[in-house]
């Protein structure tokens, strides 16, 4: 008789190690789910906040370099590399403005859009469920009136 409470503590360990061993890797996916996307939002954001910086820079006046490398100079400082940048220029009809010699034009009353192209590599494997490449290909752009 004295054998029962210690067989069903022993009962209970086990079984607490069992229900243990089922939860922990979905508590992992989690985890790492939430890490994952956490740092996706982040790319996207910073690439997204480069883009409307360059845009303004361009409005007000910047030239062309300078404002590609004042998006990558941002990018590269919170570490994104491989980030691809295009300039396009209207007038104030509405009409494309091509490039004179490397520099868009910008005239008065025009609208300036910068779209950049950025592939966000995954850092786990578990996201490729939502991208099975491994990557996510993000296109924010910005438009402002320039000045």
């Amino acid at each position: 008789m004295s054998d029962a409470p210690q067989r069903r503590g022993a009962n209970r360990r086990a079984q607490t190690l069992v229900e243990f061993a089922i939860v922990l890797p979905m508590l992992v996916m989690v985890l790492f789910s939430i890490i994952e996307m956490s740092y996706t939002l982040f790319q996207a954001l910073t690439v997204q906040y480069a883009t409307r910086v360059g845009a303004r820079q361009g409005a007000v006046g910047k030239s062309d370099p300078q404002v590609r490398s004042t998006i990558l100079g941002l990018c590269s400082n919170f570490g994104i590399q491989g980030t691809d940048i295009v300039f396009v220029v209207t007038n104030s009809l509405g009409e494309v403005q091509p490039p004179v010699n490397g520099q868009s034009p910008r005239p008065p009353g025009g609208r300036i859009r910068v779209t950049t192209t950025h592939k966000i590599k995954f850092l786990t494997f578990m996201s490729s469920v939502m991208a099975p490449s491994g990557t996510l290909q993000i296109r924010p752009f910005t438009q402002l009136l320039i000045e």
